[in-house]
């Protein structure tokens, strides 16, 4: 388990999102924490994806050129909302991984760059 900084971005069609802070990167994973103090968690190897905060927890598992699903949990109404997304491209190259992916007619790209 080791300390590392990274800039972690989500794009959608209007907004960019960029958090640079340190992650904690194990042999299969990336967590660390949001501005917002959401905490994110994300399995390079399972290209699983989990974000939590207070009114919500969201998860995906991103396999490239398929439709899968999504699962987002509103905590204060206790409902499951299942998403469908397809997954265009991945990318793990270097230091960077970038996952770029379709919800409804939405499209958003995350990424994680070591610094």
């Amino acid at each position: 388990m080791a300390k590392t900084n990274i800039i972690a971005t989500i794009k959608t069609n209007n907004q960019c999102q960029t958090t640079k802070t340190l992650s904690i990167k194990t042999k299969e994973e990336y967590k660390y924490h949001e501005k917002d103090n959401t905490k994110v968690i994300f399995n390079y190897l399972d290209n699983y994806l989990k974000r939590e905060n207070e009114q919500m927890i969201l998860e995906i598992n991103f396999i490239e050129k398929k439709e899968t699903e999504a699962y987002y949990f509103i905590k204060e109404l206790e409902k499951k909302l299942v998403l469908t997304i397809k997954t265009k491209r991945i990318l793990k190259k270097d230091r960077i991984i970038e996952i770029e992916y379709t919800i409804d007619k939405d499209n958003y790209i995350y990424r994680i760059e070591e610094i």
